[in-house]
């Protein structure tokens, strides 16, 4: 009996071992055994995976990357270094005077995994347990400051505040005074001008006609002044003024409204948070080593000032510790509608005391919205769905709003390919929305994995990906059109351990000499040459070679260069690398024979259709492969990438499973749409 199976698309990705058998999983006709430096498409295709372009090498030690988005156009790679910071922008190395621009931090390599940030506009708030706060301020691609925040009102009280009495009679008394002043640009209020004390009344006997009267230096920026009066041993509000003076003619002082007292919550070791976000115009700090479980948040629209009265108004600050039976640690604050807490041990959702409201010092409400706890990976926000992963690294989840539960929850992403965690943890992620919506996750030995995440499609599905060395950072920034990986990549370069910035190519080549499909490799494009140089950081390793949209022989770089046999005037260069992928055991169900399982298989013929794509390999195992010949069109001219179905014959073998393997060795590109395999089934 001979069958023609189908399967055009592979949205499900590498299943486990442990599902291989359940043909009853809706996953099993979307899924694949193997799917290696493959990236999915949400719309079920698979590409191979674009190659690595150097960029240069690090300082050297461990590095932290971090994207800096100021806008759309103005977008860094920040490399956090032992000691030291330095900057990247569109596939290069920020220079000053001829040199990596360089910028001195106080974070060892040991410090660098706990560092935590939250951007507005061109500061970066930086956050570690072991350090004070930070910020990081951007004034030009070379030009840059990181000084400890000053906690408090970024504005002055009234200096040189002054107070005559005039009227005779009544009780004589002390009185004492003190002055605010307001912002003009964030409407944030001062700390108090020093007491200033006159001999005045009493108030139950003040003279008629008799006055205080107040005055002080104007202050710039100010937009109003609040004069306050003590009153057994409080001071409360007894007016506001735009001018520079206020007459007190026994005016009582209203005890609900007092000025804001000096508040600094992380003022020493132990003191320092570890998480950091904006919310509703507030900068929100958390989890210190004293206070794991507390969070702190600014004064509205000033990020610096922790500061409160008494009581306290609902633009001051906010401070709040999560009360659970265990002491989880928040890691994680994520400012989406309400703002979403991940702790070690839980997830808590914090929003004002109503549906709707503001958060606010007197509108406070904590729900607890599970118990599965969040490693220190950094989360991301895709779309409004949170992913995360889980404590202790291995369990990738997302988070979202659910109408039916009036909460948030979500699905375990990795349990279909769960063999690609075990035994292993997440230590480093970053998101690339555009053009494939794909989450990028460093594992702890060097591997990066893929996943295409769409979730209103429900689609998402794993790839692993592997290079000659190990990946150890990683991030996303916006340019030009797509949303482009950075990876710190750990290789031996002529007889060294080196770590490389590298840059993920885009994958929008519209003929095969522009296709980059090389790893830590270079680009020519000029004049014809036959002498390639410039390969210095490759010397002594074998590279591939694709010269003119021809895949030309493996050769060794000597002295940083290669020779190539005929000039050539577009040329890419780096180490090889192989894609490979394995369909699941074809299963036809029932048949009129009975059912399939357990019978002898062979693949004799297979129909692959394939878009933008040159030639690779086919066969019913990775032992057994033939190479597909693609016709010279235009003589003279590279082979054009290809659309429509290609047509094998394989080398035949009978066997239990009855797969389709395909693979790229060249540096070429290839994308799968369908897999039509031909089997034919014995006894």
């Amino acid at each position: 009996m001979t069958l023609r199976g189908y399967q055009p698309s592979f949205t499900a990705g590498e299943l486990t071992p442990s599902l291989h058998g359940r043909t009853d999983l809706a996953g099993y006709a979307n899924g694949l055994r193997t799917c290696r430096n493959f990236i999915l498409h949400a719309h079920g295709g698979v590409s191979t995976r674009p190659g690595f372009a150097f960029v240069g090498f690090t300082r050297g030690g461990p590095v932290r990357l971090v994207a800096f988005q100021f806008s759309t156009v103005q977008q860094y790679v920040l490399e956090f270094g032992a000691g030291y910071l330095r900057v990247h922008k569109d596939g290069g190395t920020v220079l000053k005077d001829g040199a990596p621009y360089e910028l001195a931090t106080p974070y060892t390599a040991a410090d660098l995994p706990g560092l935590a940030w939250t951007q507005s506009a061109d500061t970066l708030f930086l956050v570690h347990a072991g350090h004070p706060p930070h910020r990081l301020t951007r004034r030009g691609h070379a030009d840059w400051t990181l000084t400890p925040m000053v906690f408090g009102p970024s504005l002055s009280g009234p200096a040189g505040v002054t107070a005559v009495a005039s009227g005779s009679g009544g009780t004589a008394a002390t009185l004492r005074y003190r002055v605010t002043a307001i912002s003009a640009d964030t409407g944030e209020q001062s700390l108090p001008s020093p007491v200033v004390a006159v001999t005045g009344w009493t108030e139950s006997n003040w003279p008629q006609g008799a006055k205080i009267s107040l005055s002080w230096p104007e202050g710039s920026g100010v937009v109003e002044y609040r004069v306050y009066k003590e009153d057994n041993g409080l001071f409360g509000q007894i007016g506001a003024t735009e001018q520079t003076g206020f007459a007190d003619d026994n005016i009582t002082p209203d005890l609900a409204r007092t000025p804001p007292g000096p508040r600094n919550p992380f003022d020493g070791p132990g003191k320092y948070p570890s998480a950091a976000a904006f919310h509703e115009q507030r900068l929100f700090l958390a989890a210190t080593e004293q206070a794991p479980q507390t969070v702190w948040g600014s004064a509205i629209n000033a990020y610096g000032n922790f500061n409160t009265s008494r009581p306290v108004r609902d633009d001051e600050a906010i401070t709040f510790t999560i009360a659970a039976a265990q002491v989880n640690a928040v890691r994680h604050i994520v400012p989406l509608g309400d703002m979403i807490l991940l702790t070690s041990g839980g997830e808590w959702r914090v929003g004002g005391a109503s549906d709707g409201a503001a958060l606010t010092p007197s509108s406070l409400r904590l729900k607890p919205q599970g118990y599965r706890g969040a490693s220190k990976v950094r989360p991301m926000v895709v779309g409004n769905t949170i992913l995360y992963v889980q404590d202790k690294g291995s369990i990738v989840r997302d988070l979202a709003y659910s109408l039916e539960v009036d909460g948030f929850t979500g699905d375990n992403l990795s349990i279909l390919s769960g063999h690609l965690f075990d035994g292993h943890t997440l230590t480093d992620w970053a998101y690339a929305q555009v053009p494939h919506s794909i989450v990028w996750a460093v594992r702890d030995d060097g591997v990066l994995l893929g996943l295409t995440y769409l979730r209103e499609h429900r689609v998402w599905g794993w790839h692993r990906h592997d290079t000659d060395g190990t990946v150890e950072a990683v991030c996303t920034v916006s340019e030009g059109a797509e949303d482009v990986l950075y990876a710190v990549i750990r290789r031996t370069l002529n007889g060294e351990e080196k770590r490389c910035l590298e840059r993920l190519s885009g994958r929008g080549w519209a003929t095969a000499e522009e296709a980059f499909c090389v790893d830590c490799g270079l680009s020519y494009s000029g004049p014809p040459v036959t002498v390639l140089t410039g390969l210095e950081h490759l010397t002594g390793r074998e590279v591939a070679v694709l010269a003119g949209g021809d895949v030309l022989a493996r050769q060794t770089v000597i002295n940083g260069q290669i020779t190539l046999p005929r000039p050539y005037s577009r040329v890419q260069v780096g180490l090889p690398y192989s894609c490979m992928l394995e369909t699941l055991d074809l299963d036809p169900g029932a048949t009129a024979q009975g059912s399939a399982q357990g019978r002898r298989r062979s693949v004799a013929r297979v129909t692959v259709r394939v878009a933008a794509s040159r030639e690779f390999r086919a066969g019913p195992s990775a032992e057994r492969l033939v190479k597909v010949r693609q016709q010279q069109t235009v003589l003279d001219s590279p082979l054009a990438l290809r659309d429509g179905l290609v047509e094998l014959t394989l080398d035949a073998g009978w066997n239990s499973h009855g797969r389709v393997v395909i693979r790229q060795d060249d540096p070429l590109p290839l994308t799968v749409l369908a897999i039509v395999p031909e089997v034919d089934f014995g006894g």
